[in-house]
């Protein structure tokens, strides 16, 4: 785990990574939970959450439109955590695998 000291310069990055990963969440589970609330007979228990994006649903686009949200503004997120790590111990290599992943995981939630 690497922890940020404050005052040094990537607790600001920090900080901004944080209220973007909040956002990116937050944006997303809301529009998923509006399309559940409109789409008749809707059970999670019984359906995938991937059937709110379906022609079945009265409202897919407001579903894929919190999927792209939630993928672009996590790509800022995910270059941020990886700026702070890259202070730490973290080794180079795995650091790019992983920012590597991470992007192309948010771009493929945007499509």
């Amino acid at each position: 785990m690497v922890l940020v000291q404050c005052g040094s310069p990537n607790t600001l990055q920090a900080r901004r990574g944080g209220v973007l990963a909040i956002i990116s969440m937050v944006a997303g589970v809301s529009l998923i939970f509006a399309t559940m609330s409109v789409y008749p007979g809707y059970d999670m228990r019984i359906h995938s959450v991937s059937h709110l994006g379906s022609r079945f649903s009265q409202a897919p686009i407001v579903f894929d439109a919190g999927l792209i949200l939630a993928g672009i503004i996590a790509i800022p997120f995910f270059t941020t955590l990886a700026r702070v790590l890259d202070e730490g111990t973290t080794s180079k290599r795995a650091l790019k695998f992983a920012r590597f992943f991470s992007i192309t995981a948010c771009i493929a939630l945007a499509f």
